[in-house]
């Protein structure tokens, strides 16, 4: 049971425009999005909703069911976790489509999607690997779940009387590690795409108090069963692991708080 750990997307507009060709008709489709909610690359198909969170997948698949002729061609939009690799996959069920995001009238980026380019006319498209989803490869290892933190003071009088304040209970925290890591899964000069070393999500945004979504089992990615997080600790969480005398293998310890617990 390999874990996953998720990044979202956040866009700055509320619309944004996609050139679409499905069953030989191209269409303008508008993309409605709410500007700075955090979009997750992850297929739940989750609405967004109050609490400012909603499926980037979801966003894409509602795009290209506006299109007239979606009744016919049936599009659908998958998040492909089989390869090691995650990316996001367009079929439809008959006929062909093309996304054109090179094309004059698209304002909507395609590199949150995993698409780099324009695509060529197709039953099925296969975008590249997702720079927000990190494969460990292993599953959790030292971990002391979601703890309460305790919040508390207290002063002793010089008679020896104890007086205690409650300043009411915090949110819970969680440490955790995955241990003996390939440097490739660390370290972006390893990795064969940056998205598979834990190096370049640390950067691109755990360490700027991003919020992420851990999975304990990244076979869940599309239905559930994710934490809320966001570092405490934010001192590099890498480093070589003592248990390896080779130098290669690497531990990441993540010092927690929870935004959201299991959901």
């Amino acid at each position: 049971m390999s874990a996953a750990i998720v990044r979202p997307v956040r866009f700055d507009a509320a619309s944004y425009a996609l050139q679409v060709t499905m069953n030989g008709v191209a269409e303008t489709l508008t993309a409605a999005i709410t500007a700075s909610v955090d979009y997750w690359p992850v297929g739940d198909g989750r609405a967004q909703t109050l609490e400012g969170v909603g499926d980037l997948l979801k966003v894409l698949q509602d795009t290209l069911d506006t299109h007239t002729q979606a009744g016919t061609s049936v599009p659908s939009v998958a998040l492909v976790l089989s390869t090691g690799a995650p990316f996001v996959r367009v079929t439809v069920s008959t006929s062909t489509i093309a996304l054109l995001w090179d094309d004059l009238a698209t304002t909507l980026d395609g590199s949150p999607f995993g698409f780099a380019a324009s695509t060529g006319l197709g039953p099925q498209l296969d975008g590249n690997q997702l720079a927000t989803i990190w494969l460990p490869g292993i599953p959790v290892g030292p971990d002391s779940r979601n703890r309460p933190r305790v919040v508390r003071g207290r002063s002793i009088s010089m008679s020896g009387i104890q007086y205690t304040s409650d300043f009411g209970d915090a949110t819970r925290s969680r440490r955790l590690t995955f241990n003996l890591l390939n440097q490739a899964k660390i370290l972006e000069e390893y990795a064969s795409n940056a998205a598979n070393a834990f190096e370049s999500h640390w950067v691109a945004g755990i360490s700027k108090g991003q919020a992420f979504r851990l999975y304990e089992d990244q076979s869940t990615l599309g239905s559930g069963g994710f934490g809320t997080y966001v570092q405490q600790d934010l001192a590099e969480p890498m480093e070589r692991s003592a248990a390896d005398t080779s130098g290669v293998r690497w531990d990441v310890t993540l010092d927690m708080i929870a935004q959201g617990l299991a959901a």
